[in-house]
């Protein structure tokens, strides 16, 4: 079984991941549970304390100042879940 995801930072390249509980990110588009992504690279945009999260199939943005993507980036492995077994 994997590890539950701790950090955003924690998402690895080439590994895919499903979303776990429907969420929008910090422009408002919304990711549904069960979508299957698999995960690129990530930076970081500091003014507002947040991540660009590129995957194969989208660019997911989650920054601290939004309600929404906060939580997300507070408890990543209640919203996300590594799914490939590695």
């Amino acid at each position: 079984m994997n590890e539950p995801l701790r950090r955003i930072g924690d998402l690895a390249p080439g590994v895919r991941y499903r979303i776990r509980e429907t969420f929008a990110d910090f422009d408002g588009d919304e990711l549904l549970a069960g979508t299957e992504l698999t995960f690129v690279e990530s930076s970081y945009f500091p003014y507002d304390g947040g991540h660009t999260l590129t995957f194969a199939e989208r660019v997911v943005r989650l920054a601290e100042i939004d309600p929404n993507s906060s939580r997300v980036l507070d408890d990543p492995g209640r919203w996300i879940e590594r799914i490939d077994g590695r």
